[in-house]
């Protein structure tokens, strides 16, 4: 005598399944305001952009260290080192270098990032 929980007493409005109304609906969309707002897709790999860059270069971190700064170093084609610092790093795992100071060229960034190394050229406009 055996009878299972989808009787066919509620019918689903949203796939006319005849089962109890316990399936979520995807199709709500985002709550405003919730703690899941901040929820961002975390970086696997480093990204620079744009390039080639004019006022400014973002630098995209993987997200593999707790750290909330990240060291760059920029370097002309010449190997002489034109700025380094420690720059913040964004909610979205970012690091903004401002490039607005350099002169038109191609450059080397050279960054480090707990025990992680990353270095990329990128044109300034």
């Amino acid at each position: 005598n055996f009878k299972g929980r989808g009787n066919g007493a509620i019918s689903q409005p949203y796939t006319n399944l005849l089962v109890p109304p316990n399936m979520p609906n995807y199709g709500l969309g985002a709550l405003v305001g919730s703690a899941c707002d901040t929820i961002r897709a975390q970086p696997k790999n480093w990204f620079l952009y744009p390039n080639p860059a004019q006022e400014s270069i973002k630098l995209k971190v993987p997200n593999s260290s707790n750290k909330s700064t990240i060291e760059i170093g920029v370097y002309n084609m010449l190997g002489q080192l034109v700025t380094k610092n420690n720059y913040p790093i964004n909610f979205e795992h970012e690091a903004t270098i401002n490039t607005s100071s350099f002169a038109t060229g191609l450059y080397i960034l050279k960054a480090e990032y707990g025990s992680e190394h990353y270095i990329n050229k990128f044109v300034k406009r």
